[in-house]
C-alpha cells in the first residue's frame, strides 16, 4: 500500500499538469483565419507564427488533458518546426480533412500500399513509391469531379539527395468520392481506389 501511494505521488504531478503523449498523425489547419503556433501549450505561450488555412502538420504529441478555449474542448498538439523545435497548436482548430476540399491529403493505393498520392491545398500533387520515393510531382485542377494532372517533374530521392528532372505531360481523369476516406481515381482508362492515410510512414 505504501509503495502504491509513493508511486502515485510521483506520477500525479504529471497527470495534473499534463505530460506530452506521443502520437503520430497528419492534421490540417481548419481555421480560415489561420492558427497561432506557440512555444508552450497555453494561451500564455509565446506566439511563434500564424499558420494559414489548409497547412498540413505532422503531429508528434499532445497534452494528456484537454483545455476549453472559447467553448471548444480539445488537446494541445505538438509538431516539429524547422528552426524552432517542438511547438504547439490548439486542437480545436485542426482537422483530419478539410471539409470544403476532400481531396487534400495523403492517399495510398488499395491495390499497392507502397504507391502514395499527395494532394495539397496549393494545387500541387505528388505520386510516389514509399520504399524509394521515386515518382512524379506537378499541379492539379479539380472541377465537378474532373481531374487534370499536369506532370512537371520526375523525382528520385533514392540516393538521399532528392534529384529531380523536368518532365511535362498532361493527363485528364475523373474522381468519384466513395466516402470521406476512399476515392476512385480514373486516369488514362485505368481506375484505382485510393484510401486516406493519417501518416505517410
Amino acid at each position: 500500500m505504501r509503495k502504491f501511494l509513493f508511486i502515485f505521488l510521483i506520477i500525479s504531478p504529471y497527470l495534473l499538469f499534463g505530460q506530452n503523449v506521443e502520437i503520430n498523425k497528419l492534421l490540417y489547419v481548419s481555421a480560415t483565419s489561420g492558427l497561432r503556433v506557440r512555444y508552450q501549450p497555453s494561451l500564455d505561450g509565446y506566439i511563434v507564427k500564424v499558420l494559414p488555412y489548409g497547412e498540413m502538420l505532422l503531429i508528434n504529441g499532445r497534452t494528456a488533458n484537454k483545455e476549453s478555449i472559447n467553448g471548444i474542448n480539445d488537446y494541445w498538439y505538438s509538431f516539429y518546426m524547422i528552426g524552432e523545435g517542438n511547438v504547439w497548436v490548439f486542437g480545436g482548430f485542426l482537422s483530419e480533412y478539410l471539409e470544403n476540399n476532400h481531396i487534400i491529403g495523403w492517399w495510398s493505393n488499395e491495390a499497392n500500399r507502397l504507391n502514395y498520392w499527395l494532394f495539397e491545398i496549393n494545387n500541387s500533387f505528388a505520386n510516389l513509391l514509399r520504399q524509394n520515393l521515386l515518382g512524379f510531382k506537378g499541379t492539379y485542377s479539380l472541377y465537378n469531379n474532373n481531374l487534370i494532372l499536369n506532370y512537371m517533374e520526375s523525382i528520385d530521392y533514392e540516393d538521399g539527395y532528392g534529384e529531380s528532372s523536368r518532365y511535362t505531360e498532361r493527363r485528364e481523369g475523373r474522381i468519384r468520392f466513395i466516402n470521406i476516406n476512399r476515392i476512385e481515381l480514373t486516369i488514362n482508362n485505368q481506375t484505382i481506389i485510393l484510401k486516406r492515410e493519417n501518416s505517410y510512414y
